[in-house]
């Protein structure tokens, strides 16, 4: 996969997205040096700041796993950041929502925290799991643009997304022409020429 992406296409090697300081959070010593197992978007705004940006103003970040594990155990950090995007306004107590509260963490676990873990907060001060939508190794953009990778979390009776799309004009004009469409356009040169639905 690493082999056939735009990351080695450009010459960037395991170590600028593994490797980090040996008092990093969660750092594991690693043949000489100290690795992350799973980088975070502390590490991934080196090269994409605007991209780590956007995502951590969005609902997909903490308020995402506010969601289900409520702002209590949120650093001061990362409560501030939550305060900051629109969604973390939306409720005074900043609890987790009802259905997650009445379910425990004994169901959540399996349940919920497999999608919401998509704003996980990190003891680096990120927060975020970039690759539940950029795969890894590849990294590939048509890969985080289709609506099948959506469909990894926005689909079922609670989160319907997917099969709305799927059964509106938008999502039949995508299976009968999304594989003509310019997945690859340049992040924030996207336009309806390059995805019409």
């Amino acid at each position: 996969q690493y082999g056939m992406s735009t990351m080695a296409a450009a010459d960037v090697d395991c170590q600028a997205c593994h490797e980090v300081p040996s008092d990093y959070p969660n750092e594991v010593e690693h043949e000489g040096t100290w690795v992350i197992n799973s980088p975070t978007p502390a590490k991934c705004q080196t090269c994409h700041p605007q991209e780590v940006a956007q995502f951590t103003q969005s609902r997909h970040a903490l308020p995402a796993y506010v969601a289900v594990a409520g702002s209590q155990d949120l650093s001061e950090v990362h409560l501030t950041q939550y305060l900051s995007i629109t969604e973390g306004q939306a409720l005074e107590d900043k609890s987790r929502n009802a259905i997650a509260a009445l379910e425990g963490d004994t169901l959540t676990r399996f349940t919920c925290y497999a999608c919401h873990n998509i704003g996980r907060p990190h003891e680096d001060g990120s927060a975020g799991e970039c690759q539940q939508c950029h795969l890894r190794h590849e990294f590939s953009l048509e890969q985080a643009r289709r609506p099948e990778t959506c469909n990894a979390c926005h689909i079922g009776p609670d989160h319907p997304q997917y099969e709305i799309y799927q059964e509106s004009p938008h999502g039949i004009m995508y299976a009968t022409l999304g594989d003509s469409w310019n997945w690859d356009a340049d992040p924030g040169t996207l336009s309806v020429e390059d995805f019409p639905a």
